[in-house]
């Protein structure tokens, strides 16, 4: 967090409506698992799924509830985000660099578990494409037109970096690269897990209730800074 964080934007449609409600919060015996629709046709995911759930519901731990992508998403009012303070806190899965979705359930200060770097790094390459049998590149498309870029004054080319294109080639190290600048690796007040094993440790503990408590407090006081 720190320097790096307050150097990443946050643009999101919904903010000053959900940082001006005073929603309650809720901590039940239920978690929010998030992500997109893509991710949600994605065997990938839903093995991830199975087992989140087979992990935390089996100890009468958490129940999972997954917010599904079937209807209009919109948080215009509070009856709309009152759903989402039903859970003690949420799971968030990505599938690109940066998302609105994780930028609105940030000012909702909804507490917040998102997978490491090294974890997306690995399941981004193993998500299948909805329009073919290969890897989903997302921000990644193979097909986008590169275009090479020349520092200023001097015909000298900027240095070589994995090109963030076609994650079913070097996927992990491309991906590993070009998600170093995530918000979701810099704001503060985030949890991060690197397995399920992990974030079923991260969750079972008895400290967790303090853990969520400042995390919203965190979440807050950067929230209104920006």
């Amino acid at each position: 967090a720190g320097e790096g964080s307050s150097r990443v934007p946050v643009t999101t449609l919904f903010r000053q409506k959900l940082m001006g409600w005073n929603l309650p919060w809720h901590r039940s015996r239920t978690i929010l698992l998030t992500s997109s629709f893509i991710l949600q046709l994605s065997t990938v995911y839903l093995a991830f799924r199975m087992a989140l759930q087979l992990y935390l519901e089996s100890e009468n731990l958490y129940e999972v509830v997954e917010h599904r992508h079937d209807v209009f998403w919109t948080l215009q009012g509070e009856a709309d985000a009152v759903g989402f303070f039903q859970h003690a806190f949420t799971v968030y899965i990505p599938e690109h660099p940066y998302k609105n979705y994780f930028n609105d359930l940030y000012a909702m200060r909804l507490p917040i578990f998102t997978p490491s770097i090294h974890f997306l790094a690995r399941f981004w390459p193993e998500v299948q494409s909805l329009d073919s049998a290969g890897t989903y590149d997302g921000w990644f498309d193979r097909t986008l037109p590169r275009t090479r870029l020349m520092l200023s004054g001097t015909e000298a080319e900027v240095p070589e970096l994995l090109e963030p294109f076609d994650l079913s080639s070097d996927g992990y190290n491309k991906a590993r690269l070009w998600l170093e600048p995530a918000d979701y690796f810099h704001f503060p007040g985030l949890m991060h897990f690197n397995s399920i094993a992990d974030l079923h440790r991260k969750v079972a503990t008895e400290a967790l209730e303090a853990s969520l408590l400042e995390a919203r407090r965190v979440m807050a006081d950067f929230a209104r800074q920006r």
